[in-house]
C-alpha cells in the first residue's frame, strides 16, 4: 500500500521542543524541497537532489499536528506538519512538513493519527492475548 506522492518541503527535526537543536542522525539535518509519501509501514520523505529517502515508521511516530513554524523556520503563512516521533535511542523528536495548502495538510495529519491509533490497538490487543484460566 503506497500513496500517491505530493509535493512538500521538508523543513528540518527538532530535538526535544528546542528549534535551535537540529537532529543530525541518517540525514534528517538537511532541508529542502522534495516529495513525500505514505508505505504500508511508514512516512518517506525524499527531497530533491538526494539518493536516499527519509523514513519515519509508523510504530515509532506518537503524535501529528499542524503549525506554523518549525525548527526557526517559517513558511509565509502555510501550514506545517509537526510529526512527533522517538530516535532508536529514545530521543524526542519532530519533523516538520511544509504544505502548500490546508487541505492537504489536514489529510496527512489524520491519516497520520489514524496510523498511531491502529499501533495503539495493535498494541494493545497484542498485550491482551493472554491465556484464559
Amino acid at each position: 500500500m503506497e500513496s500517491e506522492r505530493q509535493k512538500a518541503q521538508y523543513v528540518g527535526t527538532e530535538i526535544d521542543g528546542k528549534w535551535w537543536k537540529s537532529y543530525r542522525t541518517d540525514g534528517f539535518l538537511m532541508r529542502g524541497n522534495g516529495h513525500y509519501w505514505l508505505e504500508a509501514n511508514a512516512l518517506t520523505f525524499h527531497r530533491l537532489l538526494t539518493k536516499e529517502p527519509l523514513r519515519i515508521p509508523f510504530e515509532v511516530i506518537t503524535g501529528a499536528r499542524i503549525g506554523s513554524r518549525h525548527a526557526g523556520k517559517w513558511l509565509v503563512g502555510s501550514p506545517i506538519v509537526k510529526i512527533d516521533w522517538t530516535s532508536p535511542d529514545g530521543v524526542r523528536l519532530t519533523s516538520g512538513i511544509g504544505m502548500r495548502h490546508r487541505s492537504d495538510a489536514d489529510a496527512l495529519v489524520a491519516e497520520l493519527q489514524r496510523q498511531i491509533a491502529g499501533q495503539t490497538r495493535d498494541a494493545g490487543s497484542a498485550s491482551d492475548c493472554r491465556p484464559q484460566e
